[in-house]
């Protein structure tokens, strides 16, 4: 459960006050240097645990901030696969969540010739 649920009720969500690009020509994975072919948008309530490249990439966004941030195929694919599955699994969150740790927004598709 997040601080403005605990003050607010379930559900709550504070205003989003900030919004943070992080799309470069190399996907944002630590040790990927694939080309960006989409740009994703994430919003990342609590930070997740574990120490795979998912949970770290996490780790390293704000929490409550709106981040679009530039992957690659197989990146892009899997972190669209992981949201999905968070969403549809609560047993994934942590004990007293009322909302998944992280919530998948839109996305887009970056062009080969530079085109959005």
């Amino acid at each position: 459960m997040t601080l403005g649920e605990k003050q607010n009720g379930a559900g709550f969500r504070d205003r989003l006050l900030t919004h943070e690009i992080r799309v470069f020509r190399t996907c944002a994975v630590e040790t990927c240097r694939d080309p960006v072919y989409c740009v994703l948008t994430l919003y990342v309530d609590a930070h997740p645990s574990g120490l795979d490249w998912y949970a770290r990439l996490l780790r390293t966004f704000a929490i409550g901030v709106d981040t679009e941030v530039g992957l690659c195929v197989g990146h892009g694919a899997d972190v669209i696969a992981l949201g999905e599955e968070l969403m549809e699994t609560p047993d994934l969150w942590e004990p007293g969540r009322a909302n998944p740790p992280v919530m998948p927004g839109p996305g887009r598709l970056v062009m080969a010739d530079g085109r959005r």
